[in-house]
């Protein structure tokens, strides 16, 4: 199943199109519980992700045994100094213990530019050790611009990338780093499918949140309509195509939006429209970076 769970829904009121809030506990854990049961294998999650970790600490890990991707604390300084490594490593035991693990698949740095500041390769000697030590199986990094794929690739040897990809969003592919990472070996694992919600807003919501992206968006659902694909069905069916990735990322927050998720991706893969949806590609970044939305 290359559907993947993110759970930033599960600790914190996420997404501009969210206007359920917070996922309640029990309603989490039955939304897990059922994405199990439909294939989904992994699980996305992040030491900032609010009360996410503990929720998940719930689950009953030998009947629900996902694969969980975990990321690391910021680093609140301006240089990578042995107490801050220090810090991190003890923020990252403290996320196993909410999640009642004593390991997990992945380990990614969480804010990039942590790996940029002076004794950067401390905190990566760090993820290397605890590799060694079989606490974690792969490490890796998240990047928000694919850009940066190119200097972790230069200065480190990943086992593990996440980075944004949807139909408005391409540059993973434009910019040769899908290439890149499967020449490499890497595993690529990517987010922000449906752009935090905004290919699936109607037009007059995303005139009033972020009217810069309505055209781009209007392009895109006419083309829905065309193929009589839903929206979510069509973002999903636009990243299933890519060979290059192992797994996407989706939020829910209810088990209806987990089932549309689940039947739009299967019904979508009765039509291949890729070239079509290539077409669509924007390269503004205050589209399609949803750090610059207002």
């Amino acid at each position: 199943m290359k559907l993947g769970l993110g759970t930033v829904q599960f600790g914190l009121d996420y997404g501009i199109s969210n206007n359920r809030g917070k996922v309640p506990f029990e309603k989490a854990l039955s939304l897990l519980k059922t994405a199990y049961h439909d294939g989904v294998t992994v699980l996305d999650t992040a030491y900032h992700y609010g009360s996410a970790e503990a929720v998940l600490g719930h689950l009953d890990w030998q009947k629900y045994p996902f694969k969980i991707i975990s990321k690391t604390a910021k680093i609140e300084a301006p240089i990578v100094s042995a107490p801050a490594i220090a810090k991190v490593r003890t923020q990252f035991l403290s996320s196993l213990k909410k999640l009642k693990q004593t390991t997990v698949y992945g380990l990614l740095v969480h804010h990039f530019p942590d790996l940029c500041q002076v004794g950067s390769e401390k905190l990566w000697h760090m993820l290397e050790t605890l590799k060694s030590e079989q606490i974690v199986k792969k490490i890796g990094v998240s990047v928000y611009d694919p850009q940066d794929v190119w200097y972790v690739l230069e200065h480190f040897a990943p086992d593990l990338i996440q980075l944004p990809f949807n139909v408005l969003d391409q540059r993973a592919d434009t910019s040769g780093v899908f290439a890149a990472l499967c020449s490499r070996g890497i595993e690529c694992h990517v987010r922000s499918v449906y752009l935090q919600g905004l290919l699936l807003m109607p037009a007059d919501k995303i005139f009033n949140v972020l009217p810069r992206a309505l055209m781009a968006v209007k392009r895109f659902q006419a083309l829905c309509q065309d193929y009589k694909i839903s929206p979510m069905g069509m973002a999903l069916h636009f990243v299933d195509q890519y060979e290059e990735i192992a797994h996407m990322i989706v939020g829910v927050t209810c088990l209806q939006e987990l089932r549309q998720a689940m039947n739009a991706l299967a019904d979508s893969r009765s039509t291949t429209v890729l070239e079509e949806l290539k077409q669509l590609a924007v390269y503004d970044n205050h589209v399609i970076n949803p750090s610059l939305w207002p």
